[in-house]
């Protein structure tokens, strides 16, 4: 039993004359809240003799009156309302006592003893109004939380005790499910069973509903069909799974902007073929621009074997102007590799290897004036199911992004460079709760390049190459690459690390405040930091609008403890 303290008495509320007139022979002590709807008040009042259909809507009976009225009120956890009824038969006058709305102070189910459910996890279900609406919450969040465990089609009953605002849940779980077959419609111009490889597990796979969203979610990320609904049907042991698909034409152009006060306003454009053949390749090119960064690259991923597969050639050009305060540079970067996805329960991989041939000119900062790298590029992306399932809510799971490029003076590079970059995020749900109360996040990066080349005059890497932190990526006390201070000189080496303490779902209008520390520091030689190490806590705000997430922060900087000054950040579209 999920609890709070005992429901006050169902007697009816104290008759205080605070009354306002419904209609004309209806009466309501106090206002009902949220009020009747205009096609409520009519079946409750009628309507004017000159707008009724007929005699009959005129003037309700009494008694069909108050029994819509009855339902209307228990819709609103109004359920101990009082009638009272004074004046003739045919010209009764009626005055309604509301009564106090009954609110949910427990919760009970039965046909789980295992406690699998966990009901104390949910929410915002004690003390709220005990109305229909809450039941079914309650009902859908305990069926989901079942599909989740592996339970496909588990039947869950609701029943409210309105003299104690007590709900009972009846669950009958059924037993764990494995993925039986995946069938569906074909889409045409493609192989039979294209989707399967955005799929995040495989027949034979305990069912688990979150990994059918993800598989939903990525299909149209990647825009290969337009919609995509994946039903199931259980039968013994097995839940076979449906595809519904409207494939949509397959180019794809669209448009996305952004404001934050790094970089003003920010823009991308894209056009993409999603079906190139038969194996369902997919061309994308597209166009970024902020004030610090413009570019245009072109990424084909080619699903080349003849069968379906999730091994794909990617070819990748892309040339970009950046200009930050300590540097500018332009390059172009043209590479060819072997891309794989990977997934297994709960991780979901992403793996590439290939060279990549890079142009750079130096127009400001330190770094060769022009320099050329043929690099061996590898990338290996883990990212938890759970982060990905909740990419649109942050709140839980991990992305790790590993990158290495490696090049020698004696194959078509100016200067022998190995450069290492781990970076990623984690978040974690304090005590899973749903919806979630506190958030907490870290995030970081570690970078190193190994190289005989020294930072500073004459050096030979290109600007870009050089370690430099601040801003909203990484210390946010200081500006956009504003470390090391007062130098124009950045390092071989840098490290950062920041941590989040968010509170969701507990401000109205959907604002999640958070405090935050970050801590880094830059080393101007490989694999080691030097100090000072730099600094910065700070309070924010997150607003979930309808258009995207809008975060304000405001933080302080430091330098070995020192304080430096303040920095605010307000971002349109980006999350932790």
């Amino acid at each position: 039993m999920y609890s709070y303290p005992p429901a006050p008495s169902s007697a009816s509320a104290p008759k205080v004359q605070n009354t306002s007139q419904l209609c004309r022979n209806w009466n309501v002590v106090k206002s009902i809240d949220p009020p009747l709807s205009d096609v409520e008040l009519r079946l409750v009042c009628g309507d004017t003799p000159d707008k009724a259909l007929s005699k009959a809507w005129v003037r309700i009976p009494y008694n069909q009156a108050k029994y819509h009225l009855t339902q209307f009120l228990q819709n609103r956890a109004y359920h101990h309302p009082a009638f009272e009824v004074a004046g003739p038969a045919d010209d009764p006058k009626i005055t309604v006592y509301l009564g106090e709305k009954t609110v949910a102070h427990g919760v009970s189910v039965e046909g789980d003893p295992e406690n699998e459910i966990e009901i104390e996890r949910r929410r915002k279900i004690i003390g709220k109004p005990l109305t229909p609406a809450l039941l079914d919450t309650l009902e859908n969040w305990v069926v989901a939380r079942l599909q989740v465990l592996g339970y496909a089609c588990p039947v869950v009953k609701s029943k409210a005790i309105v003299d104690t605002g007590e709900i009972r849940l009846q669950v009958n779980k059924g037993t764990r499910k494995r993925i039986g077959t995946v069938g569906g419609e074909s889409i045409p111009g493609l192989d039979p069973g294209i989707l399967t490889r955005y799929f995040p597990f495989n027949i034979g796979d305990l069912y688990n509903s979150n990994l059918i969203s993800i598989a939903d979610s990525r299909v149209k990320t990647v825009g290969i069909v337009e919609s995509l609904h994946i039903r199931k049907e259980c039968r013994g042991d097995l839940v076979d799974l449906y595809q519904d698909v409207f494939s949509g034409p397959p180019r794809l152009l669209s448009f996305g902007v952004g404001i934050n006060t790094e970089g003003l306003a920010t823009g991308r454009t894209s056009w993409r073929n999603t079906r190139l053949g038969g194996g369902g390749s997919l061309l994308d090119v597209s166009a970024n621009a902020s004030k610090q960064l413009q570019s245009i690259q072109g990424n084909y991923n080619w699903y080349f074997l003849p069968y379906v597969s999730r091994i794909y050639l990617n070819p990748f050009v892309q040339f970009s102007h950046q200009n930050e305060v300590k540097f500018e540079i332009l390059q172009a970067t043209g590479q060819v590799g072997i891309s794989t996805t990977v997934d297994h329960f709960p991780l979901g991989f992403v793996f590439f290897l290939g060279p990549n041939l890079s142009f750079y000119r130096t127009l400001q900062g330190q770094g060769a004036p022009d320099s050329r790298f043929l690099f061996l590029e590898t990338r290996v992306q883990m990212k938890s199911h759970p982060f990905e399932y909740f990419a649109n809510n942050p709140q839980a799971g991990v992305n790790l992004n590993l990158i290495i490029d490696v090049s020698d003076s004696s194959i078509y590079s100016d200067t022998s460079v190995q450069k290492y970059t781990l970076s990623g995020e984690g978040l974690w749900n304090w005590s899973n709760l749903d919806p979630p109360l506190w958030i907490w996040g870290i995030r970081g990066s570690v970078t190193t390049i190994i190289t005989g080349d020294l930072p500073g005059p004459g050096a030979g890497l290109p600007a870009s190459f050089y370690q430099f932190l601040g801003g909203a990526a990484s210390i946010r006390g200081f500006g956009r690459l504003q470390l090391p201070l007062n130098s124009l000189v950045g390092g071989l080496s840098s490290a950062y690390l920041g941590m989040e303490g968010r509170l969701s779902n507990t401000l109205p209008f959907q604002l999640d405040p958070f405090l935050f520390v970050d801590v880094g520091a830059i080393g101007m030689g490989s694999l080691s930091v030097d100090t000072p190490i730099y600094w910065s806590p700070g309070i924010g705000v997150r607003w979930a609008s309808p258009v995207g997430p809008v975060r304000l922060t405001l933080a302080r900087g430091y330098t070995d403890g020192s304080p430096f000054g303040f920095q605010f950040y307000f971002s349109f579209g980006e999350e932790f």
